[in-house]
């Protein structure tokens, strides 16, 4: 990846670099967005991260972003030791923004985006010819969110976020920065092993994570927001089990390791329900 930034540069798209910060400019759901960053590693990280975002660069941005650590890279530090500083206009000074949200990129503690979007943890996918509809799967970290969404994509499903689910009324906005694939996912999902070197590759508590586009992987995108149709909560367990709370929610007591299949079943026996709520 070590291109993309220099021949982003060249071509003036959403990147501009001054002695002291590399400046990206976004477009999310329509705010525009200014990243101001010190460090090299960190422009070419949040390039890659949100290049179905980047846009010309110029002076309409309500919000522009200033982040740093002492650490030198923002990505890669502590999240003790960044900052993180908002103004709107280039008259308004710069005041701290609160490391609140999934993530500071898109500020979603901002008013701008707090008043319109409510976000919380999961994975979701858009059910195969009915693009409007979409499940939500929740559950604690190496539960199989990710696991389950790849394995929804491999069916045909269209992706609309990992991780941090993105709620507008009562519509989900498709999300797209990358897909986060564990090293251990990939012994449950091997047809991947050789698409996941063109993104970011990090080392975890866990092991080894890449950070990859659903496109790249060559999965379908889903274009508009969709309803929340239905829910999947995942209960880490030894055994399976499958719980009914609802018409259109389930309760997944799993083990990924062993019981992908039989909870790849029975979301899509759920997802098939005609009169679909949340």
């Amino acid at each position: 990846m070590s291109g993309v930034l220099s021949s982003w540069r060249e071509s003036a798209l959403g990147v501009e670099t001054t002695a002291s910060f590399h400046r990206l400019s976004f477009t999310f759901w329509g705010e525009r967005v200014d990243v101001l960053l010190r460090d090299g590693d960190d422009a070419r990280h949040i390039t890659y991260f949100f290049q179905d975002y980047l846009v010309m660069a110029d002076d309409q941005a309500s919000v522009t972003l200033r982040l740093e650590s002492t650490s030198g890279s923002f990505v890669r530090s502590e999240s003790v030791l960044g900052t993180v500083s908002v103004r709107r206009g280039v008259k308004d000074g710069w005041h701290s923004l609160p490391l609140e949200g999934p993530t500071p990129l898109p500020p979603f503690a901002a008013p701008e985006f707090s008043r319109r979007f409510r976000t919380f943890h999961g994975s979701s996918a858009s059910r195969p010819g009915r693009p409007g509809q979409a499940v939500v799967l929740h559950g604690p970290s190496t539960s199989g969110k990710s696991v389950l969404l790849l394995s929804l994509l491999e069916r045909g499903w269209n992706f609309v976020t990992d991780d941090t689910c993105v709620l507008e009324g009562d519509l989900l906005q498709p999300y797209t920065r990358p897909i986060g694939i564990r090293s251990q996912t990939l012994t449950q999902l091997p047809g991947l092993s050789s698409r996941v070197h063109d993104g970011v590759q990090f080392e975890t508590a866990t092991g080894t994570t890449f950070s990859v586009h659903a496109k790249d992987l060559g999965f379908a995108l889903l274009s508009e927001a969709a309803r929340w149709s239905w829910t999947v909560d995942l209960i880490p367990s030894s055994r399976f089990r499958v719980e009914r709370l609802s018409p259109h929610t389930l309760r997944l007591h799993l083990d990924i390791a062993n019981h992908r299949k039989q909870a790849l079943d029975a979301i899509e026996q759920l997802c098939h329900t005609e009169e679909a709520h949340r």
